[in-house]
């Protein structure tokens, strides 16, 4: 985890958060549950070790409506990858074997 490459995330994810919460009681659900993780964040400048199942609101878009917001998404996985390193196991399972069905 880069501090920069966090910040980044963290702002992008942030401002379409505020964006989309105005309107969108889920999106604002997001954000109340991502607020303790952002706090943390900048108390410490990025430096902290964050596990992939700790990043609170993967469901969200998977069960809920939030994928249909531009870019939100979007900005969430990269957070999640800044915050996180890189991706789950399970994720790197499922890529390759998708690789290795083409």
């Amino acid at each position: 985890m880069t501090p920069d490459r966090v910040e980044a995330a963290l702002l992008e994810l942030d401002a379409l958060l505020a964006k989309y919460a105005v309107d969108d009681e889920e999106v604002a659900a997001l954000a109340a549950g991502l607020a303790p993780l952002f706090a943390q964040l900048h108390a410490r400048q990025g430096a902290l070790a964050v596990e992939w199942q700790d990043v609170a609101g993967a469901r969200w878009f998977s069960e809920g409506r939030l994928a249909r917001h531009a870019g939100l998404e979007e900005a969430y996985a990269r957070f999640r990858l800044a915050v996180c390193g890189s991706e789950s196991e399970v994720l790197t399972q499922l890529r390759a074997d998708r690789a290795a069905r083409s």
